[in-house]
């Protein structure tokens, strides 16, 4: 198959890294590229047009080229609004119960607050990403968006390796919240982005079960920092984008 071309922020990184390793390895390589939505070369990242948003006339025409050349045009833009609402400590510590799976503990000790209203948070405070997506699926068509990385289960690690939005914010005398918690609003983030997905028309791909451990959470292997996955990953999320979304393994 054709190239794949990741688009993102800080997610895009990781297959930044696995496409320069693959050209490293075969000079010449486009079996992945990448590209950053906050480049400046292709700012602002959205415009606002006769026909509703889009994105900017440079941003659409690198794509619409890597388009006609066989490549598939996948989103990883946004995945991290649930590590901003709830990567750290909450002042008032809350809980909820994931309708999906009410089996999930609930953390002693924490306010227990209603599923509907962490979801309509989550919607409300996402509504750029939905922006977003639908200028990505305007220009790109068979446009595919990825589920972001699973949550580190480990919190030691993730005070260690947390990235400065969350230091400046003093993640370390704050601490993490809960593993459960974060996993729970992981899943509710997922739920609301796969239905904007479905209502644009969008391919959503859910994270494959070979980068998670047995209760989902990022494997350490998968990790990078305390909300990213690594090259490791990238690569896992291409096999499966490859193998079982393309249907062209390799």
């Amino acid at each position: 198959m054709g190239s794949l071309l990741f688009v993102g922020c800080s997610h895009v990184a990781a297959f930044a890294r696995a496409g320069e390793s693959l050209k490293r390895e075969n000079p010449g390589s486009k079996r992945i590229l990448a590209v950053h939505l906050q480049n400046p070369k292709y700012l602002p990242q959205i415009v606002e047009r006769a026909t509703g948003f889009g994105l900017s006339d440079a941003m659409e025409e690198l794509l619409t080229r890597h388009m006609k050349q066989g490549a598939r045009i996948v989103s990883c833009a946004g995945g991290n609004r649930h590590n901003i609402i709830g990567l750290m400590r909450h002042p008032c510590p809350f809980d909820f119960v994931l309708p999906e799976r009410p089996d999930l503990p609930i953390t002693p000790d924490c306010q227990l607050v209603p599923s509907s209203l962490i979801e309509d948070f989550m919607r409300r405070d996402t509504r750029a990403e939905k922006t977003m997506l639908g200028a990505l699926k305007a220009t790109a068509p068979d446009l595919v968006h990825i589920e972001s990385p699973p949550p580190v289960r480990d919190d030691s690690f993730i005070l260690e390796n947390a990235d400065q939005y969350f230091r400046s914010r003093d993640i370390q005398g704050t601490g993490v919240t809960p593993a459960w918690i974060r996993y729970k609003l992981w899943k509710t983030y997922s739920k609301v982005i796969r239905g904007y997905c479905t209502e644009l028309g969008i391919g959503f791909m859910p994270t494959p079960q070979t980068v998670m451990d047995e209760s989902g959470f990022l494997l350490p292997d998968a990790r990078i920092d305390a909300t990213h996955g690594n090259e490791w990953y990238a690569g896992k999320i291409v096999h499966y984008l490859e193998g079982v979304m393309f249907g062209e393994a390799k």
